[in-house]
């Protein structure tokens, strides 16, 4: 649904939803609320209406170009190549381009989850979030790079690597985990295998895992039967920290070549094959990610003379985090590479590349930008993707200072700080806004272009919050994502609240809505207010979110 309503955003002002009742394909009101995506199923054929329509008449508009082409003699260009250029020189070209990529992604996203296959979902998810404007920055290739260190992202590979015909637990290790290792290991010395680490309390993803739901408690040993429901299993934390740990003590008993090192994570501990003296600069860790602390092995692997990395991850925070490493440790590093995908959908991204064409600032930045547009821990803003914040950071340059005073892990927010960013989500929302002030801007939104609440700017309280939290994020936590014991600050000043054992987010110091607003009512009286004024009928004054601004 959250995908549907940003496209109905996406959307809004183009005349799609007047397009489709001149088409009759929906009645007005109907239409209309396709742009809310009041009903998903209804909602979702008009999307798959307009994908088809969208094609077909870009298809159409290639053919026609075809012929001209060829009837003026000139060989034509390949459609991909048209395309871009057709972006490049019209407007309305790109607008609707983009609407067609997005609807196709958002299918892609829809099927994967009925299809429960992860490698789609994770090329959906990929397509949607922010690995697009990245990776224009860098060479896409689908050939694996001649790499000497490997990192693979534990959790990542469990919910890749399916048990299939397995029926114990001991069996999935033997017949499906291990193979895996063995063959990423044996074109490389040194493999690290990461997993994420479990707090009984004081968790920042507390409420992100509960979210996913819990499941039924398992026991996991050699010989315990599979549970039934792969899926449900692993939405359990205890679940996965008992099969980590089971596949960890798995995989540190292979037999490797002299030539060869595994170095893998178990709990808060890290065990290596052959056993090294030294683990100084991997443990004891107390990084509660796996994203996080793949960056303690990427480190360790620099100093051990690995100059070539490859990463497989399925989290886009893992590529801003291999970004900032690759600037960091440029002079003893030669090449950063991430993986994503599997089979024919593999595709491996040069982190190396993107640091050098991000230029220094704006790689600085980087992390602060990524988690105040919506990262594991910090919220994204409704109906705005990472490709539309993109572009205002590019319009709105001026926000890069205020990035980059957060990602100096300040003590307390610095002056001057709110008030940008503020502007930035401004222009967020409103590209052509002159207004600096987000509640001004709720107001106008609200009560002139008809946005639903879900889809208005946060108040300036809740900013104020979402704002900590992602400084807390990427200045404090990624910033010392190289260490392996780091030392944080409290949560609770940086956005966070505690609820029990638990930390939850402190969404806004402002008091709820449903306790201090009985009647949340506003007409849409344009001159002045009659007996059709919603206000007056429920015997309420109007107010300034009313389209006559409180005038009768």
């Amino acid at each position: 649904m959250a995908a549907l309503r940003m496209t109905g955003s996406w959307l809004q002002g183009s005349r799609w939803a007047e397009t489709l009742v001149q088409a009759d394909i929906a009645s007005p009101g109907t239409a209309n609320s396709f742009l809310k995506a009041a009903h998903v199923t209804r909602t979702r054929r008009g999307h798959q209406i307009t994908a088809a329509t969208l094609n077909i008449l870009q298809h159409k508009a290639y053919g026609k170009y075809t012929e001209d082409a060829q009837s003026d003699g000139h060989e034509p260009l390949e459609f991909g190549v048209w395309c871009q250029q057709r972006a490049e020189c019209c407007p309305q070209f790109q607008y609707w381009a983009t609407t067609l990529n997005l609807e196709l992604s958002i299918f892609m996203f829809v099927r994967s989850l009925r299809e429960s296959n992860f490698s789609l979902y994770m090329d959906a998810l990929a397509e949607l979030y922010l690995l697009t404007p990245l990776e224009q920055l860098a060479d896409k290739i689908t050939d694996a790079p001649h790499v000497t260190s490997i990192i693979l992202d534990g959790p990542a590979v469990v919910e890749m690597l399916k048990p299939g015909g397995s029926r114990t637990f001991q069996e999935y290790s033997t017949a499906v985990f291990i193979p895996y290792i063995e063959s990423q290991l044996e074109y490389r010395s040194r493999l690290d295998l990461v997993w994420d680490c479990y707090l009984k309390s004081g968790s920042l993803k507390a409420t992100v895992r509960c979210n996913r739901g819990k499941g039924i408690q398992r026991s996991v040993t050699v010989s315990g039967p599979l549970p039934s429901n792969w899926q449900n299993f692993l939405s359990n934390s205890d679940n996965k920290e008992k099969l980590f740990s089971f596949l960890s003590e798995q995989v540190i008993q292979l037999v490797v070549k002299e030539s060869k090192q595994l170095v893998v994570t178990d709990k808060k501990q890290v065990l290596t094959v052959p056993p090294r003296k030294d683990t100084a600069n991997l443990a004891p860790f107390n990084h509660e990610e796996a994203d996080t602390n793949m960056m303690v092995h990427a480190a360790d692997a620099l100093e051990c003379g690995h100059r070539r990395i490859l990463i497989r991850t399925v989290d886009t925070d893992v590529v801003i985090l291999a970004v900032a490493l690759a600037n960091e440790r440029s002079e003893v590093l030669d090449e950063l590479w991430l993986t994503f995908g599997t089979g024919k959908n593999r595709c491996y991204i040069a982190a190396h590349q993107i640091a050098k064409a991000l230029g220094p600032e704006k790689l600085r930045a980087l992390p602060v930008f990524h988690a105040i547009t919506g990262c594991d821990t910090v919220s994204a803003f409704a109906g705005h993707s990472k490709k539309a914040a993109w572009a205002t950071w590019n319009a709105f340059p001026e926000v890069t200072t205020a990035f980059l005073s957060l990602a100096s892990t300040p003590s307390e927010l610095p002056d001057g700080v709110l008030s940008t960013l503020e502007r930035f989500i401004v222009l967020l929302y409103d590209r052509t806004s002159t207004c600096c002030d987000v509640n001004m801007l709720r107001k106008k939104l609200f009560s002139r272009k008809s946005r639903s609440l879900e889809h208005l700017p946060p108040t300036r309280a809740a900013l104020e919050q979402h704002i900590k939290r992602a400084a807390y994020q990427a200045g404090h936590i990624w910033g010392q994502a190289t260490i392996a014991f780091v030392s944080l600050p409290s949560p609770c000043d940086w956005g966070w609240i505690k609820s029990g054992d638990e930390l939850e987010p402190l969404w806004t110091t402002l008091s709820e809505v449903s306790k201090s607003c009985h009647e949340l009512i506003s007409c849409g009286c344009r001159k002045h207010c009659g007996g059709k004024c919603r206000c007056k009928k429920a015997a309420l004054k109007c107010t300034e979110l009313c389209a006559c601004e409180g005038g009768y």
